[in-house]
């Protein structure tokens, strides 16, 4: 009976994963869950466009501004930063300038939603991606994860997780 228990469960995991999965590279269509206020929609594309535009702007000061005081940030590389200010150093000294020589070349990271999650009025998570490619790299498939808050000024991104999927 203990094995017979073992050999249903794996059964019946390894049958969901391949009924729900995708294929590695695919992008869902996109999906928004919530009940979310007219309002919240539209402040929360405004900031989405916000930060498509910084990031493809490589404009460490714009993109800077969008998250909290108190940000937590982590990319694909685990460099993990606290605070806006750490933040927009790292933008502007380190990261911003290695994709400048890219975007004159034509880089455009067209980030695009995968899905916008209400969790109440105050807390949004955002799921985004984009698709390039850095001079001597491969194609890269990158997914942005933030999560936004309504705070006294308007809504700021208070967490980020970064990764690379090649």
């Amino acid at each position: 009976m203990k094995y017979l228990s073992s050999i249903i469960f794996v059964i019946a995991v390894t049958a969901s994963f391949h009924s729900g999965a995708q294929d590695r590279r695919e992008i869902p269509p996109f999906k928004a869950t919530g009940e979310p206020a007219d309002q919240q929609v539209e402040e929360i594309q405004l900031v989405l466009e916000e930060y498509r535009r910084a990031w493809n702007q490589l404009d460490a000061d714009a993109l800077s501004a969008l998250h909290s005081q108190d940000t937590e940030w982590i990319n694909a590389y685990a460099r993990m930063f606290r605070g806006r200010e750490s933040l927009q150093k790292f933008l502007s000294a380190r990261l911003f300038p290695q994709f400048s020589q890219q975007l004159a070349s034509g880089l455009n990271l067209d980030i695009q939603a995968i899905s916008i999650r209400y969790l109440s009025e105050k807390i949004v998570v955002a799921h985004l991606f984009t698709d390039f490619q850095l001079a001597g790299e491969t194609a890269r498939r990158t997914h942005f994860h933030l999560v936004l808050e309504d705070q006294e000024h308007g809504w700021k991104i208070v967490h980020t997780a970064i990764m690379d999927a090649l």
